[in-house]
């Protein structure tokens, strides 16, 4: 029989470690939620935290792709809350899930990243339910 079990770090986007100046900011009330990104793949980033933000809470990010000319300006929503309490984590921060992207800026993103490593992942990997049911349906 098969492995059908899925795990969640077999991603659809590659996260790599980067350490760049960005600027995330509240769409209710465009108060500046953080300036340093940790992380970055296509699909989102990871910030670290400078003032509160809710879960889903929607967000502008703008940030220059590395080794290029191409500055992005793009919706997204607070995906993930970071506390920093375990060991590996870089402190309070968010992790942002971006909205789609222009083609030229995702383009320029995808080439940038090859130049920085992947992030290495702290803990056990986990399983992924939801696309491990997919691929057993899709049989």
């Amino acid at each position: 029989m098969a492995n059908f079990v899925v795990h969640a770090s077999a991603r659809t986007a590659s996260r790599r470690t980067v350490r760049l100046g960005c600027e995330v900011v509240r769409t209710r009330d465009y108060r500046l939620i953080g300036r340093k990104m940790v992380d970055l793949s296509t699909d989102g980033l990871q910030i670290l935290a400078e003032d509160e933000a809710m879960l889903h809470e929607d967000v502008e990010v703008f940030f220059r792709v590395p080794y290029s000319g191409v500055h992005v300006l793009a919706e997204g929503h607070v995906a993930r809350v970071i506390r920093g309490k375990r060991p590996g984590d870089y402190g309070p921060s968010y992790g942002i899930s971006l909205g789609g992207l222009h083609p030229d800026a995702m383009d320029a993103l995808r080439g940038a990243q090859n130049r920085f490593p992947p992030t290495m992942p702290w803990r056990p990997r986990r399983v992924d339910y939801a696309a491990t049911i997919r691929a057993i349906s899709a049989l």
